[in-house]
């Protein structure tokens, strides 16, 4: 049918079918501005986690084991294993990306977090009386040297695996909450980078002169970077050139996380800035997310929103196998020149549908007659749970169709049936899912998206300073350790928001 005339886009009405979610109005139940949580500071913060059970059976068991160790060295320590990594949450709590800015807070005029953490006793006095002077509100706070030792004796590895388990066990306890399972009716997937100060290894499909491979000189690894030679200092991060874009350049890791619509983080993996952020996602979903989460939210179906990043046939169908829909389009909603020509010409490109020769569809999978009449949406979850998307429209003159997602594809010039034996790459997912680019109920996802999600991933960066400029990571289990200490926060807020709105003082207080 080629290139139709430009006709007016017909006004679409935002309705809601008793299976689709809709889009939730409120704050994120770990917000700092939630009432529940207005009393806390950041020390109680530290220690709604510490007394968590998951801290009892994770964390506390290997801290007595190093103390056991350290005491059987004859060493006299003022300080335990577990203070130190109260500590270190302490200043993930405030955000700090360094240990010198966490202990001048500790040391600072405000007296709170000193008491509330339990560092507000001399513990240098009783060794070294002649500090103590000099000393004044430093003397109870870990030193510099006191957390580097601690750290050594954890080991990062160690640390990360310790903290992931931490975080894991909180995410499990939240799931089970009616409340986040509500929350989670509506998913975000998306990307972050954290990037750090090191050199990682540079790589392209490409042959280029700007690098060379890499060389082994004395033990240590060096590349060739516009003729200098530069060491690997972070030998499990990944590079992204600045063609990429300034929000995605660099050296590091990205952060690919699927949240609720709350902002409370449902799944996540931190992998090289360079591997493919849609195939990252996939593992994710097949994974953690499958493994973790999946169990708690069943018999509903649920929506997941992503940009056009992750747009791929496999994982448009490991969320349909969930119970998910996906909402995700192949032409980004920027207000970039670019994206709005492109957004027009498949707008109004419209091909022909085999089988039904009076319908016709767009490269945005827009589907009509040749009388201008619309499709209506069928989404629901069929007897093995998995999310089932269909397109069905009839008009008096141009008949009735249906087109179920998944049973067709796109050739150079019309839409065709699948054969059963198709692969899953090779089928347009997108064509009969009636979450379109210029569905209403599509957009209201995608504003409420920007609504939640975007201001998750702007509280770990104003917040908690997680993926706020550079950090200072050698190691994948380094921004790990950061990465879980983060989340195991946000669970543990979430957890005491819920429970304190629902004491009898707080529900009076609501009424």
């Amino acid at each position: 049918m080629g290139k139709s005339k430009e006709e007016p886009i017909p006004i679409r009405r935002l309705r809601w079918s008793g299976n689709l979610p809709k889009p939730r109005p409120g704050d994120v139940p770990w917000a700092k501005k939630r009432p529940e949580l207005a009393g806390l500071s950041e020390a109680d913060h530290a220690l709604l986690v510490r007394d968590t059970d998951a801290w009892r059976e994770v964390m506390l068991p290997v801290c007595e084991e190093i103390d056991a160790e350290r005491s059987k060295r004859g060493i006299k320590f003022a300080y335990t294993s577990e203070e130190l990594e109260l500590v270190l949450l302490f200043g993930r709590a405030c955000g700090h990306t360094t240990y010198k800015k966490t202990r001048a807070t500790l040391a600072g005029d405000d007296a709170e977090p000193r008491k509330t953490l339990g560092f507000d006793k001399p513990r240098i006095a009783q060794s070294q009386p002649y500090k103590v002077k000099t000393l004044r509100r430093l003397d109870g706070v870990p030193s510099q040297s006191t957390i580097t030792r601690h750290k050594q004796r954890f080991s990062d590895e160690r640390r990360a695996e310790i903290w992931m388990e931490i975080e894991r066990r909180l995410r499990a306890e939240h799931l089970k909450t009616p409340e986040l399972q509500e929350e989670a009716r509506l998913l975000n997937l998306d990307g972050s980078s954290v990037l750090t100060h090191y050199h990682a290894e540079r790589k392209s499909k490409e042959k280029s002169k700007d690098f060379g491979s890499v060389e082994v000189i004395d033990g240590e690894r060096y590349q060739k970077i516009f003729g200098h030679r530069q060491k690997i200092t972070c030998p499990d991060g990944g590079f992204v050139p600045t063609s990429a874009g300034p929000d995605k350049c660099g050296h590091g890791w990205n952060l690919v996380m699927v949240s609720s619509s709350s902002g409370v983080p449902i799944a996540w993996r931190l992998v090289p800035l360079n591997a493919s952020e849609k195939d990252t996602a996939l593992e994710l979903l097949q994974g953690e997310f499958a493994r973790e989460a999946a169990p708690y939210l069943r018999n509903q179906l649920r929506v997941l929103t992503a940009d056009g990043a992750f747009q791929k046939p496999e994982l448009r169908a490991a969320v349909r196998s969930l119970g998910i829909v996906e909402n995700i389009h192949f032409t980004s909603h920027a207000d970039r020149e670019i994206s709005k020509k492109r957004a027009e010409h498949s707008r109004h490109t419209w091909l022909p549908i085999d089988g039904y020769p009076t319908w016709q569809a767009n490269h945005h999978r827009e589907i009509r007659c040749c009388c201008g009449k619309g499709v209506a949406k069928r989404i629901y979850l069929d007897g093995q749970g998995h999310a089932i998307a269909r397109s069905e429209g009839k008009c008096p003159k141009c008949g009735s169709i249906s087109i179920r997602s998944g049973d067709w594809r796109l050739t150079d010039d019309h839409f065709t049936r699948c054969s059963p034996s198709e692969l899953v790459a090779k089928r347009d997912w997108a064509f009969g899912n009636p979450l379109t680019f210029d569905d209403p109920n599509s957009q209201a996802y995608g504003n409420a998206r920007f609504g939640h999600n975007e201001g998750l991933h702007g509280t770990l960066s104003n917040r908690f300073a997680l993926i706020r400029n550079k950090r200072w990571f050698r190691k994948l289990a380094q921004a790990q350790t950061e990465t879980a200490m983060t989340f195991a926060l946000v669970q543990a807020l979430a957890l005491e928001q819920r429970r304190r709105a629902k004491e009898p003082v707080a529900l009076a207080a609501a009424a």
